[in-house]
Formats: C-alpha cells, structure tokens, sequence
C-alpha cells in the first residue's frame, strides 16, 4: 500500500516539471495579432506568406515567432525535444521568372538576430 501512495504522490508531482509549447498558423493576414514578425521583403497576402520581391534576385525576407522558444531545460541545461513540421507551397505568378523558390530553409537563432539585407544572392541566402 505504501508504494501505491508514493506513485500517487510523484504522479501529482511530476506536471509541475512540464512546461510545452504549441502554436498552430493556418492563414497569415495583415492585422493578425502581432505573434509573428515580418522582415524584409516578406508580408503576408492572401492568407500565405509572401517571402520576397520576385524582381529583385538579391531580395531577403524571413517571419519570426515574436515570442522566446525554450528549447532547453534552464534548470538542468539540457536540451529539450523540439517537434516542428510545415506545409509550403511554393509557385510563381508568371512562369517567365524562370526557377523561383530556391530560397528557402528553416533554422533556430537567438532572440534579436538581425539578418543582413545585402549581398543575399545565390548562396548566402541571406543568411
């Protein structure tokens, strides 16, 4: 019986230690509240993300999350497990642009990164 009380205690215990984050964007429109920030070139139209001037080869553009992520434990200094997936479709509006989408990646960065806004062509990416 003793044990069966100790399990019951540290099942009580234990969420206290969880912490977990979720969000979830299915439309992007300009007036949204202001957890997600537009860089650059990149503003949202149409309910997508619109990730740069299509004219300009050099163009950098990038949205974050306007809120920390904590992906470790601050009391152990642990890294925590870190789920993410996307959906993207990327398109042109006119075919004569020629290859359009080369882009594009996804990364984790301090908090306050500023990203250059020249010499963004080929593969710096901006980046």
């Amino acid at each position: 019986m003793p044990t069966y009380i100790l399990l019951f205690c540290l099942l009580l215990i234990l969420p206290c230690f969880v912490d977990s984050v979720y969000f979830n964007f299915t439309s992007f429109q300009r007036g949204d509240p202001a957890n997600v920030i537009y860089h650059g070139d990149a503003s949202p139209i149409g309910g997508a993300v619109d990730l740069g001037n299509i004219g300009n080869t050099g163009s950098v553009c990038s949205i974050t999350y306007a809120e920390k992520v904590p992906i470790w434990d601050s009391r152990t200094g642990k890294l925590t497990d870190f789920n993410t997936s996307f959906s993207f479709m990327i398109s042109s509006p006119n075919s004569s642009y020629g290859n359009f989408g080369h882009r594009l990646c996804f990364f984790l960065a301090p908090v306050g990164i500023q990203l250059p806004v020249n010499n963004s062509a080929g593969g710096f990416l901006g980046l």
